[in-house]
């Protein structure tokens, strides 16, 4: 049986929320280059003064935004210009 009270029934639902992987970087699809980059340089921005401000015990958390940020601006075109104005 597959309802909603056995356990395969709530694995199903689940894995029915979850946004698929084919979703991920939409937001930023129909933005002309210059805007894309703008938008990412300042998660940049914003990545590395919340690292700044944020506590040394959790400065991990902190440092794997910025990384990603900078991982995100780095895989566009002009990405290591936007990177090497803000270094």
């Amino acid at each position: 049986m597959d309802g909603p009270g056995t356990t395969s029934g709530r694995l199903a639902a689940c894995r029915t929320l979850r946004p698929s992987p084919s979703h991920k970087g939409r937001a930023l699809e129909g933005m002309t280059d210059s805007e894309r980059l703008r938008q990412l340089g300042e998660k940049l921005d914003n990545a590395t003064s919340r690292l700044g401000e944020t506590r040394n015990f959790a400065k991990w958390t902190g440092a794997a935004r910025l990384l990603d940020a900078a991982r995100r601006l780095l895989a566009t075109p002009d990405g290591v210009a936007v990177v090497y104005e803000r270094v």
